[in-house]
């Protein structure tokens, strides 16, 4: 797909004033953009209560992820701060649907850009829409707990931390997250991303 500009500012404020769903109750293009991130997280779709606060990940399943994240020692604060969270689809889609073809169709080419632009050392696609957007036609099974050269770039995958995603639940699966979280944690470091502030939290934690 095309991308839109050669400016990661302009594409930011054309994703912002974006209206292309004229079906949807109140468009709302919800994400964080950090213009010189060089890590990538991709959500699925804002919920509900992400379109009252304008901000991604910060329902429960927001809280789930940052808590996964706590435990190799990263914070909410440093995460929203230092990383662009984006999502497949930008605007909330009422009852947590599943998208149509046309808001795919609407969507893509601004993440398509946004990588393009952003060329992100690290992609952390989270829930299944988002690992099948980056990595085509995959289980969940067979792409937690592992790293993927997509591009120029390293994806490593999550589950959505969706309280109703009963995968989480199982055993193996949880040991597949920790997986996942400590090679995000090895990657950080081993491609030596700049961060504005210390981006470790001081206590070193067992995963």
């Amino acid at each position: 797909m095309a991308v839109f500009t050669p400016s990661i500012s302009k594409l930011i404020n054309k994703i912002k004033k974006c209206k292309k769903c004229s079906h949807l109750k109140n468009p709302k293009p919800i994400f964080s953009p950090i213009k010189n991130s060089k890590v990538l997280i991709i959500g699925q779709a804002p919920g509900k209560k992400e379109k009252e606060l304008g901000l991604p990940f910060v329902g429960p399943a927001g809280k789930k992820l940052f808590s996964w994240f706590q435990k190799i020692g990263f914070t909410e604060k440093n995460i929203r701060k230092n990383l662009y969270i984006t999502q497949v689809i930008k605007c909330y889609l009422e009852s947590n649907r599943l998208p149509k073809a046309i808001e795919l169709k609407n969507c893509l080419p601004y993440l398509y850009s946004e990588i393009e632009l952003l060329k992100p050392k690290i992609i952390i696609p989270i829930g299944i829409l988002a690992i099948k957007t980056i990595l085509g036609k995959k289980k969940i099974d067979e792409v937690i707990g592992k790293v993927f050269k997509w591009k120029n770039s390293l994806i490593i995958p999550l589950p959505h931390p969706s309280g109703a995603n009963v995968w989480l639940n199982k055993k193996e699966n949880q040991r597949k997250i920790k997986k996942a979280l400590k090679e995000i944690k090895n990657y950080f470091k081993a491609t030596n991303i700049t961060l504005k502030e210390s981006f470790f939290a001081g206590k070193k934690v067992r995963c």
